[in-house]
C-alpha cells in the first residue's frame, strides 16, 4: 500500500512538471489564452477543475495499471542474483526467496523515472516478477526464462 501511494505521488509530480513545461512553452510562444498572473483564476473555472480532477484521477490509477506481475519458469536464486547484478541492478533486500532490486546507474533510473524497483519471488515452482511495466520486461529479457 505504501509503495502504491508513493508511485501515485511520483506520477502526480511528473504530470505537474509535464504540464508546467507545456504551459510554459505555450506562454513563451504566445499561444496561451491564460496569462501566468490569471492562472489561479483559471483553476477555479470548470475547465481548470476538470484538469485538476483528471490529473488526480490519472495519478491514482497509475499504481493499478502501471504495475505488472509476470510469471516465468523457475530460475535459481543464485542465477537471478548473478544475472541481475551483471546487468546493472543491485539487490536492496532479500528475505528467504523474495528479493528486491533497483538499477545502479543514475541515467537508467532516470529513464524509468526512478520507478525501477523490481520484486522477484522465487519461492514456488515459478518465478514471479513484479514492478513497473518497463522494468519487468527488462528483467524478463535479461533473465531469459520462458514467460508463463
Amino acid at each position: 500500500m505504501k509503495l502504491a501511494i508513493e508511485r501515485a505521488l511520483k506520477f502526480l509530480c511528473y504530470l505537474l512538471i509535464m504540464f508546467s513545461i507545456v504551459y510554459g512553452g505555450m506562454f513563451v510562444a504566445g499561444m496561451s489564452e491564460v496569462a501566468p498572473d490569471e492562472f489561479v483564476g483559471f483553476l477555479s473555472t470548470s475547465r481548470g477543475q476538470f484538469m485538476i480532477v483528471a490529473m488526480l484521477g490519472l495519478s491514482a490509477l497509475y499504481p493499478i495499471y502501471g504495475v505488472v506481475v509476470r510469471k516465468m519458469t523457475r530460475v535459481g536464486t543464485s542465477e537471478i542474483i548473478l544475472k541481475m547484478e551483471s546487468n546493472g541492478f543491485k539487490m536492496i533486500s532479500k528475505d528467504d526467496k523474495k528479493m528486491a532490486f533497483i538499477l545502479v546507474k543514475f541515467t537508467n533510473r532516470l529513464r524509468l523515472r526512478f520507478d525501477d524497483r523490481v520484486d522477484i519471488d522465487n519461492s514456488g515452482d515459478i518465478t514471479v516478477i513484479k514492478g513497473s511495466r518497463r522494468a519487468v520486461y527488462t528483467v524478463l529479457f535479461k533473465l531469459g526464462g520462458d514467460v508463463l
